[in-house]
């Protein structure tokens, strides 16, 4: 299994049927990224969600008071 950053991709793991034949991840990405395998005989089902972030890390939607 592959993840693709940019233009570089990086192996995050292996499967196999009678070894690993699932693999638990807790994975973030802040950029866009595109998952993928090589595998030509099974199928691979990744899931996930996605959380928008409205405000960059040092903005608030607080009102300062003077």
């Amino acid at each position: 299994m592959y993840v693709k950053i940019d233009d570089q991709k990086l192996a995050i793991g292996t499967l196999s049927v009678d070894k690993n034949p699932h693999i638990q991840f807790d994975l973030i990405f802040d950029k866009e990224f595109e998952l993928s395998h090589t595998s030509k005989t099974t199928s691979v089902f990744f899931t996930g969600y996605k959380v928008e972030q409205p405000f960059e890390e040092d903005e608030y939607p607080f009102l300062a008071l003077n």
